[in-house]
């Protein structure tokens, strides 16, 4: 219940997450959900608890394009992301060290540097944000599991050829995959009869957001906006290779 596939972090930040960015989707019956679990070995949902459960897994599928995979919201850590690790390999920041600092931390080390750094920094806080020039919904391949699988040293090499034909400099071309939607809580064991089953096995629900998970992801190129004139017409199919 504290942690697993259906516990109460997950129902705590949907409903914070929910109301402290507006949306209604985050809204679940935590209550009955708690109220119908039972431990035996593992932790089971009782069968009158599947609505709930079903609820809670609804409101994590809205919430992804809604909040965690918003299209602003990824590209704000992407840049954060980018600029977190030039500060690591400039050695401003010792990644073995990380968990001395917090947000606060990091973001005045970044905002007073120069180069790079200091501009995405700049960019972040003005809220000039890189601009979307090219996705790849996942949905649309014959196999999304293999976006996933794309080594990180081939991706660097895809914006270092995608920066040299489009005369952009490679740190400002960001290859951004989307997180995984995993959804574990279809994992879930379900009481049944006096035997236990996979939520996904009785809550016809959950075997379509199992077969929806990717409708709402996405592969996304991004550019600085005095950039994105040159992505016009280009065909960046050419140079991101998605494995069979």
């Amino acid at each position: 219940m504290i942690s697993g596939d259906l516990d109460v972090d997950r129902m705590d930040y949907l409903l914070r997450d929910s109301y402290y960015t507006g949306v209604a989707y985050g809204v679940i019956d935590v209550e009955r959900l708690i109220h119908n679990m039972k431990l035996d070995n593992n932790l089971i949902l009782k069968s009158k608890g599947v609505q709930a459960a079903e609820s809670m897994l609804l409101a994590r599928y809205f919430m992804y394009p809604s909040v965690y995979q918003h299209h602003t919201t990824r590209i704000i850590n992407a840049m954060f992301r980018r600029c977190l690790k030039q500060l690591f390999e400039e050695g401003c920041i010792d990644p073995e060290k990380i968990y001395k600092y917090d947000d606060a931390d990091i973001i005045i080390n970044a905002r007073y540097k120069k180069g790079f750094i200091g501009d995405i920094m700049h960019r972040l806080d003005n809220r000039k944000l890189f601009k979307t020039v090219y996705s790849i919904k996942l949905d649309e391949l014959d196999n999304p599991n293999a976006v996933f699988k794309i080594d990180p040293k081939k991706i660097q090499l895809f914006e270092r050829e995608i920066s040299e034909e489009l005369g952009v400099p490679e740190k400002y071309v960001i290859i951004d995959v989307p997180d995984y939607p995993s959804f574990d809580e279809m994992k879930t064991l379900v009481g049944n009869n006096g035997d236990y089953v996979n939520l996904s096995k009785i809550s016809t629900i959950v075997r379509t957001l199992r077969d929806a998970r990717f409708n709402h992801a996405d592969l996304c190129v991004y550019l600085p906006e005095e950039f994105s004139n040159n992505a016009k017409g280009f065909k960046f199919n050419d140079y991101i290779e998605i494995p069979e």
